[in-house]
């Protein structure tokens, strides 16, 4: 028997742009970097690399405008500061947003040295955690045994697959 279910496309394409959003912000937590909220300013996004927007305040502002991207102002220690909802960017506009705020976290044992992107291997979670942790919330995975066959065939090739003691320790977890 098979299901079908009608989602609305603006709908869909406002719960995409939160999983992806909230997947890049648990990365950057995960990694020890700053969150940024959904709402950024302008020097925020400067902060991280996207270059191609306009440099002044004023100017990025019209183009929000014009892109018709949600904005508010705020109250920050007595200066109103504007600040923009990045889940309402164009796609293209979004899509930079996302790789900048995953940019630091993707390769952390290529970082040049110095550079804040640089980690030790026991501060990085694996790769399979969250994957992990979607199987047993969702309860997709009864146990540590159907938990580590599903993930080997989920999992990305070029992915550290976790052994099945390590499967049983994380599921064995408070």
């Amino acid at each position: 028997m098979t299901a079908a279910v009608m989602i609305e496309n603006d709908v869909w394409d406002r719960h995409m742009r939160r999983i992806l959003y909230s997947e890049a912000a648990l990365l950057r937590a995960d990694y020890g970097f700053g969150v940024f909220g959904a709402w950024v300013t302008s020097d925020e996004l400067h902060s991280l690399g996207m270059s191609d927007l306009p440099s002044e305040p004023i100017a990025f502002d019209e183009l929000a405008v014009d892109l018709g991207i949600e904005r508010r102002w705020r109250n920050v220690s007595a200066v109103r500061v504007r600040e923009y909802n990045a889940l309402s960017f164009p796609w293209s506009l979004f899509g930079e947003f996302i790789a900048a705020l995953r940019a630091e976290t993707l390769d952390p044992y290529d970082a040049t040295p110095g550079s804040s992107a640089q980690l030790r291997p026991s501060e990085v979670t694996p790769q399979w955690v969250l994957p992990l942790a979607r199987l047993i919330r969702r309860g997709e995975a009864a146990n540590a045994d159907q938990a580590w066959n599903i993930l080997d065939a989920i999992l990305p090739d070029h992915a550290h697959r976790p052994t099945i003691e390590e499967v049983r320790r994380y599921m064995s977890r408070d």
